[in-house]
């Protein structure tokens, strides 16, 4: 037997009768020994077991049980008092937080025994008269929730036996019916004069409803969400924002007939969120509205002006107290979530606003609006303009505080701006802003420049991506070419001081973007021969640093260049090619001679990239060398040969192609999955509508005549198994 168990257990009995006091950082460590005690099954049977009546009745319960100490810290500062429970953030070396910690690790561990005496503790708390117990009782109810009580009816039950003893199944008959413990005691207990009753009956009908799911009677859920919402208007915050956490759990039940009803009440819950939200700043309570315009999008819509000044005024004011130094004591990390929530809802509702690109690159969806006059807007005319006025104010404000706190939800900040140069896809709000400023895009390249000047005043150490700016720019450029111009300079400047500073493939990723946005305005002509001579640059010393073994780790190790030097190739054949074999013979060669190097690059190792989105590069790239005779026919058709099927094997550098050496027989040898890369799938890029494989297929179909016989049979088992 294990003494400092004994001991640890003895400590509690001393405490439970007025023998010893322990503090907080005392009950964290015991309550840690025991959790790790209860990996040693010998522990748990040989004593554990024995005193599961104290350890539960007396001790835990005790220890969940509010104290005056509580109710002056929560009355002394309500806001950071709500912070440091542990339901709404972690808390280090908490004592409640640890104890709840084991509670759930023990009924987990061993279920049936501990179920069994939890529920005979909540029957006797239920009927105490002392509503310290009673909180305690709800608060381990809560905690091992997901055990205790009996999923209804209609839930998706578990599969078998084998099923059932991996999740430690737990018989009904111990489990206890979660819709009649909200029915018959814990609504009642919301309307209890203790503001503590109240706020842990809110708190305890959250957990209930995630894993009860299904409610037999609708008038008991109906009941539970208009309480609810009146209680978000709690005078006593306490009560407010927990009510506001356990509202979450109904908009993700499946209930058409409370979503009814939540439908019908949208207005009122905004309203009641948004004076919720001017009384405390919380993550908790943020994120309700974004589960709310998550979860009923098209409802809210009407309402997105509002939203969006309520957030703005909240992220504005909030902004302004740290810029003036009279916050409270609240962790930044906190604070961070906070801003972080409220500008991935922003970002939400824009979004909302903002006609789908599939619709706006539908060529007969564009003609029908032609034809029947502007598109419909969701919102009046003028809501636009408030909206795209108050956010701007909001980045320009976010831009301008020179703060590491705000490096942490920059990248949120900077996709705002990216949705907000979408908005001006809406004709008539692209006309009502182009009547106020010389150009409707004035003040998003003013942001953008801020953006910018932030990242480099912060210092690029701390930054954690300056792949960050790849969105706004792209979204900016694509509308703007002029505009994109203007800053051309500046912008490559920074690139390369972001190289510097370590982001070398983000920077690839970034100037890749600017040429494939570009490549029917040409805009980046003023610094391509820079791009071009860099790259080259680059390129030529990777290829020279790796063994010629190593063929396939080289490609995987550079898809950023590989990428970019296959949209140098695509930018300079459809943008330049004419205007620089016009120039002077020296400055030309140059040109050739770095063109040489990339098209090399992308040839040889192209085909040695498993991921479909590069690939799709280095397929138009092949197609447009081919297309302008830059490089011997037959290998780059058999490179592109084998493109078109999965990826090639290193198995040597002799850099030979056939069917056999590139097509694999068993499709879980291929790792087709490129969802790491999808950042790559730009919005706005020209290249959306061009589906590789055909333009591949009809090329090699042109150029079929001029093929050796070996390349031809391989063409053909290509396009008949493709």
């Amino acid at each position: 037997m294990d003494e400092n168990l004994i001991t640890m257990m003895n400590l509690f009995k001393l405490e439970s009768e007025n023998k010893l006091v322990l503090n907080n950082l005392s009950h964290h460590l015991i309550w840690s020994y025991l959790r790790n005690c209860l990996s040693v099954e010998s522990h748990f049977n040989e004593y554990l077991k024995d005193h599961l009546s104290e350890l539960l009745g007396v001790y835990c319960l005790n220890t969940f049980k509010y104290t005056k100490e509580d109710i002056d810290m929560y009355h002394e500062d309500p806001e950071v008092f709500i912070q440091a429970q542990s339901e709404i953030g972690f808390q280090f070396c908490s004592n409640r937080g640890t104890c709840s910690d084991f509670l759930k690790e023990l009924v987990k561990t061993y279920t049936s025994g501990t179920v069994n005496e939890i529920n005979h503790i909540l029957k006797l708390g239920f009927e105490s008269s002392d509503n310290t117990v009673l909180y305690s009782v709800m608060c381990i109810v809560g905690y091992v929730s997901d055990r205790l009580i009996r999923r209804n009816k209609g839930h998706k039950p578990v599969a078998n036996q084998s099923e059932r003893s991996k999740k430690k199944y737990v018989p009904e008959v111990l489990q206890i019916d979660g819709e009649e413990l909200l029915e018959v005691k814990v609504l009642g207990l919301m309307n209890s004069p203790d503001i503590w009753i109240r706020m842990r009956a809110a708190w305890l009908s959250g957990r209930i409803m995630k894993r009860v799911y299904q409610i037999r009677k609708f008038e008991t859920l109906r009941q539970l969400y208009c309480r609810l919402l009146d209680m978000l208007l709690d005078p006593e915050i306490l009560v407010a924002v927990f009510s506001a956490s356990a509202i979450i759990e109904l908009f993700r039940l499946e209930n058409e007939n409370l979503n009814l009803v939540i439908v019908e009440s949208i207005s009122v819950l905004l309203e009641r969120l948004f004076m919720l939200m001017n009384r405390i700043e919380l993550e908790c309570v943020t994120s309700v509205l974004g589960e709310i315009v998550e979860s009923y999008s098209e409802e809210v819509v009407p309402y997105a002006k509002d939203i969006i000044l309520n957030i703005s005024n909240n992220l504005t004011k909030n902004l302004m107290v740290t810029k003036e130094g009279t916050s409270k004591e609240i962790d930044d990390d906190d604070r961070v979530l906070v801003r972080w929530t409220m500008l991935q809802t922003l970002n939400t509702v824009v979004r909302l606003l903002t006609p789908s690109n599939e619709a706006s690159q539908n060529k007969e969806v564009s003609q029908v609006k032609k034809d029947y006059g502007e598109e419909k807007l969701l919102l009046e005319l003028n809501s636009y303009g408030v909206i795209i006025t108050t956010i701007v104010n909001l980045l320009k404000l976010l831009f301008g505080t020179e703060d590491e706190m705000c490096l942490e939800y920059l990248d949120e900040a900077a996709i705002l701006l990216a949705n907000l140069v979408r908005l001006l896809d809406v004709g008539p709000v692209k006309n009502l802003m182009a009547s106020t400023a010389a150009s409707a895009f004035t003040d998003f390249w003013m942001l953008f420049l801020m953006l910018l000047n932030l990242m480099r005043k912060s210092g690029f150490e701390l930054v954690s991506d300056f792949g960050m700016v790849r969105e706004p720019l792209v979204a900016l450029a694509h509308r703007d070419p002029q505009g994109f111009l203007k800053i051309l300079d500046d912008f490559y400047r920074l690139c390369l001081e972001a190289r510097n500073s370590g982001f070398g493939d983000e920077v690839d990723d970034v100037i890749a973007d600017c040429l494939e946005v570009s490549l029917e305005s040409g805009a980046v002509h003023a610094i391509f021969a820079t791009i071009l001579d860099d790259a080259s640059a680059r390129v030529a010393a990777v290829v020279s640093n790796y063994p010629k073994t190593s063929m396939q780790d080289l490609a995987s190790d550079n898809l950023h260049l590989m990428r970019l030097s296959s949209l140098i190739i695509l930018y300079y054949y459809r943008n330049l090619h004419a205007s620089f074999a016009g120039q002077a013979a020296v400055a030309n060669q140059a040109v050739v001679n770095h063109m040489k190097i990339l098209s090399g690059f992308v040839v040889k190792y192209s085909v040695f990239c498993t991921w479909k989105s590069i690939r799709k590069y280095c397929i138009l790239a092949c197609c447009t060398l081919l297309r302008h005779n830059a490089t011997k026919l037959d290998d780059t058709a058999n490179v592109l040969i084998s493109l078109m099927q999965a990826p090639k094997d290193d198995i040597s550098d002799d850099y030979k192609y056939s069917s056999s050496d590139s097509d694999y027989e068993d499709d879980d040898e291929y790792d087709d999955d490129d969802s790491e890369w999808s950042e790559y799938e730009i919005t706005e890029s020209p290249l959306n509508t061009v589906c590789e494989m055909k333009v591949a297929k009809q090329l090699l179909i042109d150029l079929r005549d001029s093929l050796n016989p070996n390349t031809r049979n391989n063409m053909v088992f290509v396009l008949n198994s493709t």
